[in-house]
């Protein structure tokens, strides 16, 4: 067996072979019987250092390496290697498993700083994102209180706004307690609320005497300005004497007065002198 074929073995059981060295080698095993077992011993030794060794591909560059290392150790004659690689039988095979640790090492020691690097930014990104969280959740609530806050502002502005305009509408109001002038109608009750912005009004009649065939209640707005009353519309009343009617006057009116006639079915455009005006009474504050 040659130093040559020794080398070859060494680096067979560490497959840093080609393909063609690997096959020649082969055949000179099959001849060679010390050869064959120096080739068993480099694997034994191998499968040792295997505990050892990380599982990753040795690098198309080792082999190329571990060739330089031998020969310059070949040259001084010299085995730096002594407990830790007792079990090695082969000088070759510690060589060369010298450098494959080496090289492991190496790019071992490279990936754990990448590695480390990487769970460095991911720490990093993780922290400032649960601070970008905190803060939305911090902005969120407090648009949350300042929309209830304005949303409960609003609600008491709504409510107070509501109350202002049913005083104001209530300020507005003008009402007016019609009397009867006739003894037949003594026991009817009318009255008349008066919206004078929105220029009209209800009117409530309750007791009153059914009217005669083709007759019916009119009522009529007096106006200090105008020569003769506006008609506010015919008035209908139920089975029992009793209507709640809302009313508009035909006219732009001041109403001083309010008054009830009878007038022919239908009513009339202007006051008929035989209609009798049963009903009478003054705006409050006329």
């Amino acid at each position: 067996m040659t130093s040559h074929q020794e080398e070859q073995s060494a680096l067979h059981a560490l497959h840093l072979l080609t393909a063609e060295e690997a096959r020649i080698l082969e055949s000179e095993m099959k001849v060679d019987t010390r050869l064959r077992q120096s080739f068993e011993g480099d694997e034994e030794a191998v499968a040792e250092l295997g505990l050892l060794l990380p599982a990753d591909e040795a690098p198309p560059e080792c082999r190329a390496q571990v060739l330089a290392r031998v020969r310059q150790l070949k040259s001084g004659n010299t085995i730096p290697f002594a407990a830790p690689f007792k079990l090695l039988i082969s000088p070759w095979v510690a060589w060369a498993a010298a450098a494959g640790i080496t090289v492991a090492a190496l790019g071992l020691w490279d990936a754990k700083k990448r590695l480390t690097a990487q769970v460095d930014a991911l720490v990093q990104s993780e922290a400032s994102s649960k601070q970008e969280v905190s803060t939305a959740q911090a902005k969120q609530a407090d648009l949350e209180k300042k929309l209830a806050a304005e949303t409960k502002s609003k609600s008491l502005i709504a409510d107070e706004l509501d109350q202002l305009k049913k005083v104001n509408a209530l300020s507005r109001m003008e009402v007016a307690a019609l009397r009867h002038t006739v003894k037949k109608y003594e026991d009817g009750v009318a009255v008349i609320v008066w919206d004078n912005e929105k220029q009209e009004g209800k009117i409530r009649i309750d007791k009153m005497p059914p009217v005669q065939a083709n007759k019916d209640y009119q009522l009529w707005v007096l106006d200090k300005n105008k020569a003769a009353p506006v008609s506010a519309g015919v008035i209908k009343l139920d089975e029992r004497g009793y209507a709640t009617v809302k009313f508009k006057p035909l006219e732009q009116v001041t109403p001083s007065k309010f008054a009830l006639s009878v007038e022919k079915e239908g009513g009339v455009a202007k006051k008929s002198e035989d209609g009798p005006i049963i009903f009478v009474g003054s705006v409050s504050g006329s």
